[in-house]
């Protein structure tokens, strides 16, 4: 790969349409839609103006994108008081409380979030913290208990914690797994398929039928799982 020769150009097509071009090595155009912005990876030699007629082609498509986008941003839960948002798959209401001393607790069914002079980015920052941590616990002791079921603890090198836009768990070669930590308000199995899914690369580095049939072995309605992540995974993306 050629990193160095990937740069970036702001351009305005003669469309609605404003983008970015990051030119490369490439051979053919493709068209990115993230965070309702839009980027055209194109080789170098393909001149402005066939890009801008490529852009106006996938116009609808684009338009498409950014609506489903922006729809799926509107459904992020908040942290604010009053709203309810999941834990392990159960909705918990959100409450806040004037404290001396920042803390964030259980209480009938209830997280009670405490600070002094409580501000939206001050609760979310508290609550922030407090779910990384709980994360931090339970998928350890998950991640420690299925890789101990398989006999492989030897290939366990660490379990770190990182909130993430785009994956919700990476194993490395040298056997070292990172969850995103926002994953612990998805419902039990969720939580479950995720552990397996990263364990199971501490046995098998790719994503043949032998990585999904051990999968399957931990977590047998793993199927379901990938399905709810897939429909409802974007809600868990906290701003």
């Amino acid at each position: 790969m050629f990193h160095i020769h990937n740069k970036a150009q702001k351009h305005k097509a003669n469309t609605d349409h404003k983008y970015k071009i990051v030119r490369s090595h490439r051979k053919t155009l493709a068209i990115v839609v993230r965070n309702e912005q839009i980027t055209v990876r194109a080789p170098h030699p393909i001149p402005n103006h066939t890009i801008d007629n490529f852009v106006k082609e996938k116009s609808d498509w684009i338009e498409k994108k950014i609506c489903e986008q922006k729809k799926k941003s509107d459904e992020v839960y908040l942290i604010t008081a009053g709203q309810s948002i999941p834990i392990m798959g159960t909705l918990v209401l959100i409450k806040t409380e004037n404290a001396r001393k920042n803390d964030v607790s259980f209480q009938s069914e209830s997280l009670i979030i405490k600070g002094k002079n409580l501000t939206p980015l001050k609760t979310t920052q508290l609550f922030n913290a407090w779910l990384k941590n709980k994360a931090s616990v339970e998928l350890s002791i998950r991640t420690r208990e299925v890789s101990q079921q398989l006999g492989i603890s030897d290939k366990l090198r660490g379990v770190s914690f990182r909130k993430t836009k785009t994956k919700w768990g990476h194993c490395t070669s040298q056997g070292k797994i990172q969850y995103n930590w926002q994953i612990i308000m998805a419902p039990e199995n969720v939580i479950n398929y995720i552990v397996a899914h990263e364990v199971s690369h501490l046995v098998h580095m790719n994503h043949s039928s032998s990585f999904w049939t051990l999968v399957e072995s931990i977590e047998p309605d793993y199927h379901q799982a990938r399905t709810w992540l897939r429909d409802n995974g974007h809600k868990l993306m906290l701003k």
